[in-house]
């Protein structure tokens, strides 16, 4: 058993998936749903940008735009 944090923002309704899981050329894997984006970026990767053809909304930051940053070890959930 392990102990974490947990945020508010994963509650998101996603809906459905839509596509398996993929991975980028970057190294970074996402998986589309219904109603968003879920995207991790491994650790060991180098940080960098999702980009989408509309804008998203990021979960965590509330902030809406056709690409986001992403960190190495960072993840985001990104809804339409």
């Amino acid at each position: 058993d392990h102990l974490h944090n947990w945020y508010p923002f994963w509650e998101k309704t996603l809906g459905r998936p839509v596509a398996q899981g993929m991975k980028n050329a970057d190294g970074a894997v996402h998986r589309e749903f219904e109603r968003g984006t879920v995207v991790y970026n491994p650790f060991g990767n180098a940080p960098g940008t999702i980009s989408f053809d509309a804008p998203r909304q990021s979960a965590a930051t509330g902030v809406v735009s056709s690409s986001h940053a992403l960190e190495q070890g960072d993840g985001g959930i990104y809804l339409k």
